[in-house]
């Protein structure tokens, strides 16, 4: 399992696609590497919605994930890990956005 404490956002495809190719253990192949990209472009955009403190954008975005059929084993681990990078980048602009409300930062 990739260690999230070593992950900030933005993150780039390059990286993300980096810390795939550890936790798989072999070179992702190019519809992975396609999928990743689609991936980093939806957290990244969780990321800065949750940084706005534009909450409806982070529902909407998950709301579409979550409106994907996934009948098969291998589209529901994909839709997880999209859902779960997306909710990690969620998380860390919410850490961006309180510190700026608690005047800790400057955005």
């Amino acid at each position: 399992m990739v260690n999230t404490d070593n992950v900030s956002f933005p993150i780039t495809v390059e990286e993300f696609t980096a810390l795939q190719r550890a936790e798989l253990g072999r070179e992702p192949s190019k519809m992975e590497k396609e999928f990743f990209a689609e991936i980093v472009g939806l957290a990244n955009d969780s990321f800065n919605a949750a940084a706005h403190g534009d909450a409806d954008a982070v529902q909407d975005i998950l709301s579409a994930i979550n409106a994907v059929p996934t009948p098969t084993d291998y589209e529901r681990h994909l839709s997880a890990l999209c859902r779960g990078w997306v909710l990690l980048g969620c998380r860390q602009g919410m850490e961006i956005l309180k510190a700026a409300i608690d005047g800790t930062i400057y955005s």
